[in-house]
């Protein structure tokens, strides 16, 4: 019994904060992309059985099958744009030739889906939110890793998704979320994981299917492109002194 529950505990706490910051992260996301959460609300409210409460009853309820449903095509896209573990370490046990790199004997290796899931070769636009992308994408485990992968993929993935995935749908079927016109969204990387390092400021309203974007600030649009944005000009509200937009990494080559 002792040992049960501490591997239970184990898992509560590898699925913890990450799963925080996915949740953030997916409604900022849905937010900024009212024709993406305008089809996800059709779905959640015709496939949904609901308890007296009006919550879905268990995370089962949406349709499964080969074709991911619209709410799994979202988390895996928002886990691909904005993953929450930011990087992993690994330690190589054999001297080993890695590119042009030759790695004696216990390198520490540093690898992140930051960079993984923004190639254009791997993911066409790759800044961009489509969450229709995975009705046909089928990439390898070491080209989509938001938890990890191999032998020491994280233990709490298949948890941390059953945790977003409910609480996606008891969401989003009782309110409607906007983000708060003119906020700073900005991130950094702490404890291996991408935080909002001013938090993400929403709006909580009914659930009126009222969907819109709004102008926001911060280095989050140096990992998203928010194309369904009104055209205002957020770039001079975000600038530093200088005129450049903070930034949490160097910005890659197209």
């Amino acid at each position: 019994d002792e040992e049960l529950v501490g591997q239970a505990a184990v898992l509560f706490g590898a699925a913890h904060m990450t799963t925080a910051h996915s949740l953030t992260w997916t409604l900022l996301l849905l937010a900024q992309h009212p024709s993406v959460m305008r089809s996800l609300w059709h779905e959640l409210n015709e496939n949904n059985d609901l308890d007296e409460s009006g919550s879905p009853k268990a995370v089962g309820s949406l349709p499964k099958g080969e074709d991911l449903s619209l709410l799994d095509r979202v988390i895996k896209e928002s886990m691909r744009l904005l993953p929450a573990s930011a990087y992993s370490q690994r330690i190589n046990t054999v001297a080993v030739q890695l590119g042009p790199l030759e790695l004696p004997r216990g390198t520490g290796i540093i690898f992140t889906p930051i960079i993984t899931h923004h190639l254009a070769d791997l993911y066409p636009q790759p800044e961009k939110f489509i969450p229709d992308r995975w009705k046909t994408l089928r990439p390898s485990p070491y080209a989509y890793h938001p938890f990890g992968a191999g032998p020491r993929l994280c233990i709490g993935a298949p948890l941390a998704t059953a945790v977003i995935r409910i609480a996606l749908q008891r969401i989003l079927t009782r309110f409607r979320l906007s983000a708060v016109p003119g906020s700073d969204v900005s991130c950094h990387i702490e404890s291996t994981m991408l935080f909002p390092t001013h938090g993400v400021p929403m709006q909580i309203h009914p659930a009126d299917c009222e969907f819109a974007a709004v102008p926001i600030t911060g280095n989050v649009h140096d990992l998203v492109d928010f194309d369904e944005i009104p055209d205002v000009t957020v770039q001079a509200a975000s600038a530093g002194e200088d005129g450049e937009m903070p930034s949490i990494a160097p910005r890659r080559p197209r």
